[in-house]
């Protein structure tokens, strides 16, 4: 069973409330009122795809933010070493260094238990 297609003007709208800082502003961007926007954001093919869509955007987002972690470590690591920035420039970026160190981490040791409870989830079928 495929899913439902959505309209031309659904589809602006999907556009408009992903470019739009308000509902408002999608309606009118698309010519329909902000309930027609409400009415259609409650069929499910219409959440879906605005749900899917959204998703995407914070994938592609997260991508550039982990692409770019490496110039952000060095950045801070520079004003971290540098005799010549302000002890209060230091002293943030050394925090930061050892707030995201400690936070990788963690996440590191919650990555790997989660791996061991599947493991033997697997071997427990």
């Amino acid at each position: 069973m495929s899913a439902p297609k959505l309209t031309a003007q659904e589809m602006r709208a999907l556009a408009a409330l992903l470019d739009r800082p308000t509902r408002t502003s999608a309606a009118a961007a698309v010519g329909i009122t902000e309930r027609t926007l409400r009415r259609w954001m409650r069929k499910p093919a219409f959440a879906a795809a605005l749900r899917e869509a959204q998703h995407e955007i914070v994938r592609e987002t997260s991508s550039r933010l982990i692409a770019a972690s490496g110039k952000a470590v060095t950045a801070l690591l520079l004003v971290m070493v540098n005799k010549d920035a302000p002890p209060a420039a230091r002293v943030a970026a050394s925090k930061a260094v050892l707030e995201h160190a400690q936070r990788a981490y963690e996440l590191g040791a919650v990555d790997e238990r989660l791996g061991a409870l599947e493991a033997t989830k697997k071997v427990c079928r």
